[in-house]
């Protein structure tokens, strides 16, 4: 017995976007956009205001959000991490 059809492409209507509080690092910062419970990630990106040494960004350990980190050389810096999300039902609600 079969059970209700799935998706079988994604569309614009399917996936939305989540920013993170913006992070002020000195000397580093973590910044995490997450989306909604039973969602997943498919991309994510950051936006860095300043200068660091060193940056991590990708996807979190169970694929429910985006990460950025970023470490410094003692300069204040601003990051905040953006996610694009893939809208499982219940539907996102912005």
């Amino acid at each position: 017995d079969q059970g209700v059809p799935g998706l079988n492409q994604i569309n614009s209507s399917q996936i939305y976007k989540v920013a993170a509080n913006t992070t002020v690092g000195n000397p580093a910062a973590q910044s995490d956009a997450l989306c909604d419970i039973g969602d997943t990630v498919i991309s994510g990106s950051y936006f860095l205001s300043g200068s660091v040494n060193f940056i991590i960004d990708a996807a979190n350990e169970n694929n429910t959000g985006w990460t950025t980190i970023a470490i410094g050389s003692g300069v204040p810096f601003v990051l905040e991490t953006i996610a694009q999300c893939f809208d499982n039902p219940p539907a996102h609600i912005p």
